[in-house]
């Protein structure tokens, strides 16, 4: 049986079991060892390296053993808040003394859910730093902050291939810099961007001074090795994101602005939904749908619909033209005011509401 028909059988089987499916659109991990033993339940028999190539082609988060979902050591504990309600974040520090990439600096790449709270930890300042950060009394600045992650174990497995770009197959065939330089650092940030499954994800990328943001902009721009990586704008600013995105929306002006004067988002607020899909017209129950969030700190663009996760799945795929060679969504307009949307943003909507903010 060639790939082809392997990914045939392996796609049916996910669209048609239920709850895994789900899981997918949710952005939950898959684990690879537990698919095989379903799928060959079902009749399909597949080698764990084929099932890892389609899950990769399909843009489906899935389990890498010990590498990256399943790293050893604990972060800091940094907030008692559900993980679905915190921004999770990958980070980059460069030595204070950096100013351009001629600089010689040591960098570090780590995860946290609170950037500015986590520098204070590696430069001393209180409890929590990592061993490699305190070596020679080196003082560290963040240079670049990359979140908008749909959950914790995706932001640890971009943290890992950063952290071992050699041995990391995200990367694939591409060439990246084993030096932990900041040079090495950025230039490979820019390159994990536009690889499976997080060139299909909503990440932002927020930079701390100018060196950095034309270090990630050149890389970007002359590394396509496929296509372009759906991110956000890369913003310089001095102040990093907030431990707490209400509404889940990395680009949400009331969630990170703090001159916005808002206590919360309304788009985070609990919704009782207890209405028809707006694409099937069948009942839709909380647990179970998606709201478009065009209503937004006050300013409202006349939009309160909702629809079965599925439901709006197959509307996204079909709008982004994906619909037979993906399964997992990135971006659409809203079926009924017609915003521009990003699937992700509406997981991570859905995932507040479900779990909200402590």
């Amino acid at each position: 049986m060639d790939h082809v028909q392997y990914l045939a059988q392996v796609v049916h089987f996910l669209k048609n079991d239920e709850s895994t499916h789900a899981g997918i659109l949710k952005y939950e991990i898959v684990n690879v060892s537990d698919l095989i033993l379903s799928l060959k339940t079902a009749g399909v028999r597949c080698s764990r390296q084929k099932l890892e190539t389609i899950l990769d082609d399909l843009s489906i988060l899935r389990s890498r053993n010990s590498h990256g979902s399943n790293r050893g050591g604990r972060p800091a504990k940094e907030s008692s808040a559900p993980a679905e309600a915190l921004c999770q974040c990958v980070y980059i520090l460069v030595e204070s003394k950096a100013g351009s990439l001629k600089v010689a600096s040591a960098t570090y790449v780590g995860y946290t859910t609170n950037p500015e709270h986590r520098l204070r930890q590696h430069n001393g300042e209180i409890k929590g730093g990592a061993k490699k950060t305190a070596f020679g009394g080196r003082q560290w600045k963040i240079a670049a902050v990359v979140y908008g992650f749909p959950n914790k174990k995706c932001a640890l497995q971009f943290e890992y291939a950063l952290q071992h770009p050699s041995s990391s197959a995200f990367f694939g065939n591409t060439k990246v810099i084993k030096a932990k330089s900041a040079k090495g650092r950025l230039h490979n940030l820019a390159l994990l961007l536009r690889r499976k499954p997080f060139n299909r994800l909503d990440l932002s990328v927020q930079v701390s001074e100018d060196w950095v943001e034309d270090a990630v902009r050149e890389s970007l721009a002359a590394n396509i090795p496929g296509p372009g990586p759906v991110v956000g704008p890369i913003v310089l600013c001095g102040k990093f994101p907030p431990s707490k995105l209400a509404c889940g929306d990395p680009h949400c002006c009331c969630c990170t602005n703090p001159e916005s004067g808002s206590s919360g988002c309304a788009a985070a607020a609990d919704v009782d939904v207890s209405s028809t899909c707006e694409l099937c017209g069948l009942f839709v129950k909380s647990a179970d749908a998606l709201k478009c969030f065009a209503s937004c700190n006050g300013r409202t663009h006349g939009c309160n619909v909702v629809a079965h996760v599925d439901c709006m799945a197959d509307h996204f795929l079909e709008a982004d033209g994906a619909a037979k060679k993906e399964m997992v969504p990135t971006r659409a307009p809203c079926p009924a005011c017609h915003r521009a949307l990003h699937w992700s943003s509406l997981v991570k909507h859905q995932k507040k509401q479900l779990a909200p903010i402590v």
